[in-house]
């Protein structure tokens, strides 16, 4: 499997979690999301953990080449009209839980075809979970 397809492979796959969980979720998870809140407001990421999320993003050297790398462009991002489970998408905070939230730069194809990535650490398995 090429570096490119393992990444895309990682990338899609954090996608469909993210999505099904952050749209599964009912009103009875709320007081475990207030503790993970309230842990991951208490520290501060550690270095590692840091380094972790940024280890993950994608970065020019995974591309073929004529790909060009430019900063991330907030204007891009698509304005959704999504459902009230859902709306954490659009959203800019960061997520319950979550020590690092990371975006790569976008990468372009010599065709126009626009790829970016991102990480997120978590104060601990149920946080992620939750998220």
């Amino acid at each position: 499997m090429s570096r490119l397809t393992r990444h895309w492979s990682i990338v899609s796959a954090l996608v469909v979690a993210v999505a099904l969980a952050a749209c599964g979720g009912d009103g009875e998870e709320a007081a475990e999301e207030q503790s993970t809140t309230t842990a991951a407001e208490d520290r501060v990421a550690t270095s590692e953990e840091r380094a972790a999320a940024e280890g993950v993003l994608l970065t020019l050297d995974d591309f073929p080449s004529g790909w060009v790398q430019r900063p991330p462009d907030q204007a891009d991002d698509l304005q959704l009209d999504l459902p009230e489970e859902c709306a954490i998408f659009e959203e800019e905070a960061q997520e319950p839980g979550a020590l690092v939230d990371l975006e790569s730069d976008d990468f372009i194809s010599p065709e126009e075809h626009e790829v970016s990535s991102g990480a997120t650490v978590y104060v601990d398995e149920d946080a992620a979970v939750e998220a």
